[in-house]
């Protein structure tokens, strides 16, 4: 298993009264907040479980509809019962929650979760990719339809993006999880690999069901056999038959060294996040 990064406890209390939230992407640039793209981009993802003052700053692959959804529900506007009808309901309210400034200054708890790379571009691959979602149709789109999607594999992916630095920003799914984050510091910062702790955490500090939506979704790789191998350079269409007989390409199958190297030129920053929080 190539993540080893460890769950850290927040140095934070819910006692945050007065507390002054600073923000990411608004120092360091004159332009007006209305037309600064990237503090938008991470307020967007900023979203109000509203009862407790707190923010949560979702980021794509990284649990995101498990806890979407706990909020819509915590929020009122969904009930904890035939979740299966609500799915597409959570994903097409995916920024009703959407923070205001007020709000985000005033928040009396923040938190996010974020995840090992190497895992974050797994899950992307062999869950939009492989099933070949909108996700993958948009990355034909924004690679002038280079790549026939039945052909494609992992290792071609990580090229384009690596060959194609604005392709980067194309989707939510494989951005940097950086730029998701509104605050520049949040009170805790959860590990996707602990889902326990996630639990825990947030339901001992403000009372929060977390409800795991994984098994409605299909969007992990948890019902699935994991299997050892080399299969950076297998097909999507290959790797579809595997998935139909509930096997999967274990994350350490789809990077060789040089694949490793590559991801970290690509993300970097979020490897550098990663060692400052759980290392």
């Amino acid at each position: 298993m190539i993540s080893k990064f460890r769950t850290k406890k927040s140095k934070h209390s819910l006692s945050n009264v007065f507390k002054t939230r600073q923000l990411n992407f608004t120092s360091n640039t004159n332009v007006a907040l209305q037309q600064n793209h990237p503090f938008l981009f991470a307020q967007k993802h900023a979203l109000n479980l509203y009862q407790k003052k707190a923010i949560y700053s979702f980021i794509p692959k990284n649990g995101c509809t498990t806890l979407r959804t706990s909020l819509a529900i915590a929020n009122g506007f969904l009930e904890n019962k035939n979740l299966e009808q609500h799915i597409n309901w959570v994903h097409n309210n995916s920024y009703t929650f959407s923070a205001n400034l007020s709000e985000l200054a005033c928040a009396d708890y923040t938190f996010t979760v974020l995840r090992c790379p190497y895992e974050r571009l797994t899950s992307l691959f062999l869950d939009k990719f492989v099933d070949k979602t909108p996700v993958a149709w948009n990355f034909y789109r924004q690679t002038n339809n280079k790549y026939d999607l039945d052909k494609l594999t992992f290792s071609v992916f990580l090229q384009a993006l690596l060959e194609q630095p604005s392709l980067i920003n194309g989707d939510i799914h494989w951005r940097k999880q950086v730029d998701f984050l509104v605050y520049q510091e949040y009170d805790d910062y959860f590990n996707f690999d602990n889902f326990d702790n996630i639990r825990n955490t947030l339901k001992n500090r403000m009372n929060l069901d977390l409800i795991d939506t994984r098994e409605i979704t299909n969007h992990g790789k948890e019902k699935y056999n994991n299997i050892d191998g080399n299969f950076s350079t297998t097909s999507v269409a290959e790797l579809k038959l595997l998935k139909t007989k509930s096997t999967l390409p274990s994350t350490d199958s789809l990077f060789n060294n040089i694949l490793k190297e590559n991801t970290k030129k690509i993300y970097q920053l979020d490897f550098d996040l990663q060692e400052r929080i759980f290392i």
